[in-house]
């Protein structure tokens, strides 16, 4: 098996981070366009598909762009610790 240089998988963790951000980033003007009704339905909906996940799915282990997006995420909320993100043994990044 041909195992990829580290140049190779940090270009590609690169390119899977910039397209995670694009993502992200229109998913968050279309939700800046939205009412508030359905801001909080579809945070319901989120938080059941969550809680359904984690009583089917083993132990987390985020890939290495999730674990950035999420301490990115994290650090905006104001008075947030990382206990309420994640009770999975794989830390997110080093706050």
């Amino acid at each position: 098996m041909i195992r990829p240089t580290p140049l190779a998988t940090s270009r590609l963790v690169f390119v899977s981070l910039l397209y995670m951000t694009v993502i992200r980033m229109s998913q968050f003007l279309l939700l800046r366009l939205r009412g508030d009704a359905g801001k909080d339905i579809e945070i319901l909906v989120l938080r059941h598909q969550l809680a359904v996940l984690r009583r089917q799915a083993g132990p987390l282990r985020p890939a290495p762009t999730d674990r950035a997006i999420l301490a990115l995420l994290s650090r905006l909320l104001v008075g947030c610790t990382y206990s309420i993100w994640c009770s999975c043994a794989v830390p997110i990044l080093a706050c």
